[in-house]
C-alpha cells in the first residue's frame, strides 16, 4: 500500500472527489500541532477545509452530488464544532489513533516488510505513547508479531480502549448519516449513486470491525447501542448494511488478503444475524 493510500485511511470519513483533500505535507503539519486551535486553523487552510467552508455556496452542475456531499459534511462539521468545545485535543488524538490502526493492521496482515517510509510516518506522531509504539514497529521485523500486537500493558496504562470505543461510535454514526442521506433521495437519484454508497458503507464497516478486532472492542455490542440511540428505524439501516455487503463482490476482482476477507465475512455475518432478529 502506498503512503498516499495509507494516509487516506487515517481520514476515513473524508469523501474524496479529486485525489487527496488534505496533502501529506499538511497532514504532517497538522499532526505536529500542540494545541487544537492550531490544528483547526491548518485544517481550514486545506482543500478539505475550503470544501467545508464553500460547500453551502457551491453552485454545482451536479446538483445531486452537491446535496449528498452537504449531508455528509454536516456530520463532519458537527464533529469539528464538538471538538472545539472540549479541553482535550480531540481531533489530534483521533488522527493519532487512526495512524496506529494502520500500523497495527500492517502487522496483522504480515506486511511489516512493506510499510512505506516509516520515518515519514514517525514524524507525524508527537506524543510519547505513539512514539513508543512506532519505535517498536520500526524494529518489529525482528520481534514476534503476536507479542507486538497484544500491547496490553500500554492499552491498560493509558486506557486507550475508551478512546477507540468513542471513535468506533463516531464512525458508525457517520455510516448511519451516509445511509440516511441516501434513503432520503428519490428513487432515480438513489440508483445513480447506489454502487458508490454501498462501497463506502462496506469499507466503513470493514474498517470498524478491523479496529474492534485489533483493540478488543465488542463492535457487535456497539452496533446495538449506537443504532438504538441514533436510529429511529433500525431495520432500514441494518437492511442497507446487509445489502451493501452482499453486493460488494461485484465491485472488486478479489479480496485484498485472506484475513481481510475473513473480516468482511465477520461483518456480513453480524449484520445478517441482526437483520434476522428484526
Amino acid at each position: 500500500m502506498s503512503l498516499e493510500a495509507s494516509l487516506s485511511y487515517i481520514l476515513p470519513k473524508i469523501f474524496h472527489r479529486k485525489g487527496m483533500l488534505i496533502s501529506k505535507e499538511k497532514l504532517i503539519e497538522m499532526c505536529n500541532c500542540r494545541d487544537l486551535a492550531s490544528f483547526v486553523n491548518i485544517l481550514r487552510d486545506t482543500y478539505y477545509g475550503r470544501y467545508i467552508g464553500q460547500l453551502s455556496d457551491d453552485v454545482s452542475a451536479d446538483v445531486l452530488k452537491s446535496i449528498f456531499y452537504k449531508s455528509m459534511i454536516g456530520f463532519e462539521r458537527m464533529i469539528i464544532n464538538y471538538s472545539l468545545n472540549r479541553r482535550r485535543d480531540f481531533l489530534v488524538s483521533y488522527f493519532y489513533r487512526h495512524l496506529l490502526n494502520i500500523l497495527k493492521l500492517y502487522l496483522h496482515e504480515g506486511k511489516a516488510d512493506v510499510i512505506p517510509d516509516m520515518e515519514l510516518l514517525k514524524q507525524m506522531i508527537v506524543d510519547d505513547f505513539s512514539e513508543r509504539i512506532v519505535s517498536s514497529i520500526l524494529a518489529g521485523r525482528e520481534i514476534d508479531v503476536v507479542s507486538l500486537l497484544n500491547l496490553a500493558d500500554i492499552c491498560d496504562n493509558l486506557k486507550a480502549n475508551y478512546a477507540y470505543v468513542r471513535d468506533t461510535c463516531i464512525d458508525l454514526g457517520f455510516l448511519l448519516k451516509l445511509i440516511d442521506s441516501y434513503l432520503r433521495l428519490d428513487y432515480d437519484d438513489r440508483l445513480m449513486i447506489k454502487d458508490v454508497l454501498e462501497m463506502l458503507v462496506y469499507k466503513g464497516l470493514t474498517v470498524m470491525l478491523a479496529r474492534g478486532k485489533l483493540w478488543n472492542i465488542d463492535v457487535e455490542r456497539l452496533v446495538d447501542v449506537v443504532l438504538t440511540r441514533l436510529a429511529q428505524d433500525r431495520r432500514k439501516y441494518l437492511k442497507f448494511m446487509k445489502r451493501s455487503i452482499s453486493n460488494f463482490d461485484s465491485f472488486i476482482e478479489k479480496p485484498t488478503s485472506d484475513s481481510i476477507f475473513r473480516l468482511n465475512k465477520m461483518v456480513a455475518a453480524m449484520i445478517i444475524r441482526k437483520a434476522r432478529r428484526l
